[in-house]
């Protein structure tokens, strides 16, 4: 379970490197340029990924029994409010990004 939450961890935090630089290198292969900037994705996973994850440490750690008890109606409330801010943050970045 701990290496999985590295990987995770790690996974995450190379991701506003090594997506900017694929996407550039990609689109440099078509004689394009494109540019991601690592500020946005950095956003998204602090917003997707490390606040969720604070959020249920800090419950865990504060009150171990009551986040045992709402830890099934959290994940099912965690998946609804993902769905929403990614449907909304994916509506909201594609109306602005220019390529």
């Amino acid at each position: 379970m701990q290496m999985a939450a590295s990987y995770q961890v790690w996974a995450a935090l190379m991701v506003p490197i090594m997506i900017p630089l694929l996407v550039w290198a990609g689109a440099r292969l078509y004689g394009r340029s494109i540019w991601i900037p690592p500020r946005i994705l950095l956003w998204q996973i602090i917003v997707k990924q490390f606040l969720p994850l604070a959020v249920g440490i800090a419950l865990a750690w504060i009150t171990p029994k009551a986040a045992q008890r709402s830890q099934a109606p959290l994940n099912i409330l965690g998946n609804v409010l993902l769905t929403v801010i990614d449907r909304k943050s994916t509506r909201l970045n594609s109306s602005h990004i220019t390529i």
